[in-house]
């Protein structure tokens, strides 16, 4: 593994090496600024498989630091993991909102930041495993490593949005909210699956413009009241919320819908695209680890799949009035 360490105070930036050879790991190349960490980035050869990036820096800060490397085509979906001293819920925010991958409290936990180090390996090795298996041995770099398991394609990056962030880091923010005492969360998820023509659109161009037409109404939707998102199945996402003034999932399905039917979505030979949005009701997760994740996104998919079926099962109601009475 091949890491890029980025702190501009020295005696942190001599203690890292130190900490991730416990875990196996010599390759470590060390930066004292964002400056120094860009010319390192555009003179190697090799790709570096993780970064782990000091939020507070003269100069360039890790979370321009971050915006930067993530608009380089080798780096959309490497691992960064951001260093800090800093547990205010805004540092946290913004972040994760320049698309970090995960958040390291200092002074370090060695066994928190192994743990950290340990799963940013897995997700490297899955996306250079993707990439072996795509054809030409060129995976799409936005496109999520874990998404390309799935059947379909996941599109985790849309121009313009901060805020839809890869489906590990959404699972990162949580967990890292939860162990900093912030448990006023909320998490939801938008179902946009009934559509009609989807099978034959899945996985191609006009699915993923449909997916990026969803997320960008999702933004227009949620974006006052702050959050984060991610893409998890096609079709599915799911959604982060510390505001207090969320509205309630009717008003949200509403507003996303009627932005959507305002685009009069088609496909290539003109016809329409039948999109129907699902909200579920959000969940109020309090203490959330690592190991509670995966449960808890499928916990807050169900109740949307829900919406979804509860919504499908009016439509095919049918229209019966009751007979006139005589005498």
């Amino acid at each position: 593994m091949k890491i890029l360490a980025v702190d501009d105070d020295s005696f942190i930036l001599e203690l890292i090496p130190m900490i991730i050879a416990q875990a196996g790991v010599h390759d470590v190349t060390l930066a004292l600024s964002g400056e120094e960490a860009l010319g390192i980035i555009a003179a190697e050869t090799v790709p570096f498989d993780c970064f782990l990036f000091d939020i507070q820096m003269t100069g360039i800060d890790g979370i321009e630091l971050c915006r930067r490397v993530r608009n380089l085509q080798d780096y959309r979906q490497t691992p960064i993991i951001m260093l800090t001293a800093m547990t205010e819920r805004h540092f946290i925010d913004k972040a994760f909102a320049a698309s970090a991958t995960d958040f390291a409290t200092k002074p370090f936990d060695v066994t928190d930041l192994l743990a950290r180090i340990a799963k940013a390996d897995l997700m490297a090795r899955s996306d250079r495993q993707a990439a072996d298996q795509a054809p030409n041995g060129d995976a799409d770099p936005s496109v999520d490593a874990m998404a390309r398991t799935e059947d379909h394609i996941v599109p985790l990056w849309v121009d313009g949005l901060d805020n839809i962030i890869s489906l590990v880091a959404l699972g990162n923010y949580l967990t890292v909210l939860s162990s900093n005492g912030q448990h006023s969360t909320r998490v939801f998820a938008v179902d946009a699956n009934a559509v009609t023509g989807q099978d034959a659109l899945a996985g191609g161009p006009e699915y993923t413009e449909l997916l990026t037409q969803v997320a960008r109404a999702i933004d227009a939707t949620l974006g006052p009241h702050g959050y984060l998102m991610a893409c998890a199945r096609p079709g599915e996402f799911l959604c982060v919320s510390n505001s207090t003034a969320l509205p309630e999932p009717e008003v949200i399905e509403s507003e996303i819908q009627a932005l959507l039917d305002e685009k009069i979505l088609t496909f290539d030979d003109g016809d329409l695209m039948d999109v129907v949005i699902a909200v579920g009701d959000s969940i109020l997760p309090g203490l959330v680890k690592a190991k509670d994740v995966d449960a808890l996104f499928n916990r807050v998919i169900g109740r949307a799949k829900a919406r979804a079926q509860a919504q499908d099962d009016s439509l095919k109601q049918p229209n019966i009035r009751p007979l006139p009475t005589f005498g």
